[in-house]
């Protein structure tokens, strides 16, 4: 039995985790279309994401601020607003979602 499925559809399965998005991306590519980049989690910026998957990646404020040439204090607010808009209060939670993302 053969099922099709629209882009639209397949988007929509990836949304919701029903799918793996490289998986679909490469159906996409496979067939000459172009596959949107995902929404991030919780509205992060360019810069938010980039701190969370340091996060996930265990690093402390000291060593988030290195690699974007930010100051601690800095990566420590950027870090903070991060929790924040995830909903969570550690960085044990915030890398279980970066991890469903696929950012960590």
């Amino acid at each position: 039995m053969l099922i099709v499925v629209g882009a639209s559809e397949l988007n929509l399965m990836v949304t919701r985790r029903q799918l793996c998005p490289e998986a679909v991306a490469a159906v996409f590519g496979a067939a000459g279309h172009t596959c949107p980049a995902p929404a991030p989690p919780s509205g992060l910026t360019q810069r938010e994401i980039e701190v969370l998957r340091l996060v996930a990646r265990g690093l402390t404020n000291k060593e988030v601020a290195v690699e974007p040439g930010i100051a601690p204090k800095t990566a420590g607010h950027h870090v903070q607003r991060v929790l924040e808009k995830l909903g969570v209060t550690t960085r044990a939670a915030a890398t279980m979602i970066a991890m469903r993302n696929g950012l960590a």
